[in-house]
């Protein structure tokens, strides 16, 4: 009788036993190698410190902020969204997005009140938050301004602009609907103290200290921005106080 090789044919066309039985081993061992790595894998993985977005080269944070609006001198709903509008287009350049609440106010103003301490406001605030009222120079019986001064920041989270002297500045030409891009720039420029620092200005930009005709000209062309290392300073501000 002769004994038949390894995976040599048994009449009838068939394989031996043996070679069967040694391909399913063969078949076995390269299943249990790939699931034996597909585990490492998965421990290695584990053990691993999770990534920041940044370090694997995705998109950074969303940077939010949140702007809680005290409009104590009464500006109209239409002219108020398109300064919110115009000072989250600067704001939005610089890396940040904004979220504008409408908050309550009371009947009087005091020159110490933080946004009126707990507001009740319109929406949810999200990110980090700070307040903005929108004053007139007639709100103050005995607090002194120059006259170019359109607004001020009092600390880390309460900015201030005067309305009143905004829409002196751009009536000068004659046409009030410029009212509304100035305040915008005011607000976004008091902003802009909120997280750069309050001696925080520059010769060009919308942290310019003394605005002229010239600022009013790019603002209109909407022209007005950060200059690119106040914008990486406001990022960097805004991650710390996200953090909070």
């Amino acid at each position: 009788m002769k004994l038949l090789e390894a995976g040599a044919k048994q009449p009838g066309g068939g394989r031996s036993r043996g070679g069967r039985s040694r391909a399913w081993q063969r078949s076995r061992r390269h299943w249990l190698a790939f699931r034996l790595l597909a585990m490492a894998a998965t421990l290695i993985e584990a053990k691993l410190p999770a990534a920041s977005t940044a370090e694997l080269g995705g998109p950074p944070p969303r940077l939010i902020l949140t702007i809680q609006v005290f409009n104590y001198a009464k500006v109209s709903p239409g002219k108020l969204r398109s300064a919110e509008g115009e000072a989250g287009r600067i704001i939005g350049e610089a890396g940040v997005e904004t979220v504008w609440l409408d908050c309550l106010t009371s009947r009087r103003v005091s020159l110490a009140a933080q946004g009126g301490g707990e507001p009740e406001c319109r929406g949810l605030a999200v990110g980090a938050t700070v307040s903005l009222r929108v004053l007139n120079r007639s709100d103050y019986n005995s607090a002194t301004f120059n006259r170019e001064v359109f607004g001020y920041a009092d600390g880390p989270a309460l900015a201030s602009v005067l309305y009143d002297r905004v829409a002196a500045f751009a009536g000068a030409d004659g046409d009030m609907n410029e009212a509304a891009v100035i305040l915008g720039d005011a607000m976004a420029h008091e902003i802009g103290h909120l997280l750069l620092g309050l001696r925080t200005h520059s010769s060009t930009g919308i942290m310019r200290g003394q605005w002229d005709r010239a600022q009013l000209q790019r603002a209109l062309k909407g022209l007005q921005r950060f200059t690119p290392e106040q914008s990486a300073t406001i990022r960097a501000a805004m991650e710390t106080r996200m953090k909070l």
